[in-house]
């Protein structure tokens, strides 16, 4: 066994089974907490009551049939993502590509798969979790594994909370996100795809 399959076992047997629909599907990237989280709970940042948190990644080629899962503690009963391609002021609807509501049941930290079946062109993207009524966790680590596909490379991290001036947690796209770049931790997230020429 080569050292290169043995990476994607074990990177493959951290991620939820339903990202790997068959052997066509690559890991677009996965930023994960190693190891301790598989048998024992791990550390979060809290997105709390009217937050919100955000990663972002860079795609120079297309992907197909594109999954995106967080990796979330219990407590979020009423949590909304987003999927777009801007994050910032001057934000709109028009640049949402997919948002959803998700919730998590008390227990253990579980991949929570938040979209499927999305055609990704090259660019960048951003993956937004926020909460108008209830405080969950997005688990994070301060030492990620974190693997990408050719072309593709990750974003900062953001967290902003209801003390931001001018900040909607019912519609936290149009903020100023470049003014709170998360340091030192990072949000587990995977994405899945088919490489598109």
């Amino acid at each position: 066994m080569t050292a290169r399959y043995c990476w994607f076992a074990a990177l493959a047997a951290l991620l939820p089974s339903s990202l790997w629909a068959d052997a066509a599907h690559t890991t677009v990237i996965a930023v994960i907490t190693p190891g301790a989280c598989v048998t024992a709970p791990c550390g979060g940042y809290t997105t709390g009551v009217i937050e919100a948190n955000a990663v972002s990644w860079t795609q120079s080629i297309a992907f197909a049939d594109v999954s995106v899962s967080a990796f979330l503690g219990a407590g979020f009963t009423d949590g909304t993502a987003w999927l777009t391609n801007r994050l910032g002021i001057g934000t709109t609807a028009a640049n949402i590509l997919a948002t959803t509501h998700f919730h998590t049941a008390p227990g253990p930290q579980v991949w929570v798969t938040l979209f499927q079946h999305m055609h990704l062109g090259p660019g960048t993207y951003y993956l937004v979790l926020s909460s108008t009524t209830t405080e969950g966790t997005w688990v994070a680590t301060d030492s990620p594994l974190t693997t990408t596909a050719t072309g593709v490379v990750s974003n900062f991290q953001y967290a902003i909370t209801n003390s931001s001036p001018g900040f909607s947690a019912g519609f936290p796209l149009d903020f100023d996100w470049g003014k709170v770049p998360l340091v030192g931790a990072f949000f587990n997230y995977a994405v899945t795809g088919v490489p598109r020429d």
